[in-house]
């Protein structure tokens, strides 16, 4: 059994992305398809040939919902936050902190802060701004 404190080898990519900045997700080399890499299989076409692949980090807000009440003393304190789904150009549907003037349809570009209970680098979508550069 792993330690506590270590992750599968298709997730460890996406951490250690994730503490350089960079959101590396999964990209099957027999479809092309883009998912999250936390799985040995792709999820579109059944395949096992996964490759870490650094995604642009934009995309659209499709949902989000405002936190009021935290589930434990960490989030509590830092209620009221926003989380959102943000669809990424490059396909996948991920769930993270939303930053700015979140609103459906927004273009958000992914940042990362080490602001989680265990100081680990996670991503956040931040709502891109018309002067925004």
């Amino acid at each position: 059994m792993p330690a506590p404190d270590t992750y599968a080898p298709p997730y460890s990519s996406y951490l250690e992305g994730c503490a350089e900045q960079r959101l590396v997700m999964a990209r099957c080399d027999d479809c092309a398809s883009w998912q999250l890499p936390a799985f040995f299989t792709c999820r579109a076409c059944g395949g096992r040939n996964l490759s870490p692949a650094i995604a642009s980090g934009r995309g659209t807000v499709a949902s989000f919902t405002e936190v009021h009440r935290g589930s434990n003393a960490f989030f509590a304190a830092r209620t009221p936050y926003v989380i959102c789904l943000v669809d990424l150009d490059e396909g996948p549907r991920l769930m993270m902190q939303g930053r700015g003037r979140v609103a459906i349809g927004a273009a958000v570009k992914v940042g990362f802060a080490a602001d989680t209970p265990d100081g680990q680098p996670a991503p956040f979508a931040a709502v891109e701004t018309p002067d925004a550069v």
